[in-house]
């Protein structure tokens, strides 16, 4: 039902044409938020759980994508958004199903998650920062005598796929690349 709902919006929400990246990446929403849940939900809370998970992500990856400087390969789309959902189904659905099912365990598990996720990225945006801040100028320095340019030609980019994968056309690049 996320390929389903996939196909259908990636044609409304992008002009009637149907784009590579929402569609290899939203059709997987649904295996993602149904994960918590798979062995309690029927068929149709499988499909309901999947129609939205889909939509949630084929809207993230169609429009002007959250993320978009740090989040290069739309992890945030595929994997949060309907991770999150999924965190929440398995919270109010399951506990309507089983006898016994407690769902307040369901949300220690995805508040404690989001809490451990929200700051170990934090420690590590500051640590990549702090490196940043102090090797920075240097690196550009070495990289600038290495390749016979003056630093002022080269440009420090941290988020970038250019130097490790083919990247399409209208991908901005900016070379000379020096990358941390």
């Amino acid at each position: 039902s996320s390929t389903v709902m996939t196909f259908g919006l990636s044609q409304l929400l992008q002009d009637g044409r149907l784009d590579p990246q929402t569609v290899q990446n939203a059709t997987l929403a649904g295996g993602v938020a149904i994960g918590a849940t798979a062995s309690v939900v029927g068929p149709f809370g499988a499909a309901a759980l999947g129609m939205i998970a889909g939509s949630l992500a084929t809207v993230g990856f169609a429009l002007s994508p959250l993320f978009r400087v740090v989040d290069t390969c739309g992890v945030h789309n595929l994997h949060g958004m309907p991770g999150i959902l999924g965190g929440i189904y398995s919270v109010l659905v399951p506990g309507g199903i089983l006898s016994g099912y407690v769902s307040s365990h369901q949300w220690v598990g995805l508040l404690l998650t989001l809490a451990m996720a929200g700051i170990s990225g934090s420690l590590c945006g500051c640590i990549l920062k702090a490196v940043e801040r102090l090797e920075g100028n240097e690196a550009l320095k070495r990289a600038a005598e290495e390749l016979d340019l003056p630093a002022s030609e080269l440009v420090l980019e941290q988020f970038s796929d250019d130097l490790y994968w083919s990247c399409a056309e209208d991908v901005p690049r900016s070379l000379p690349l020096i990358q941390l």
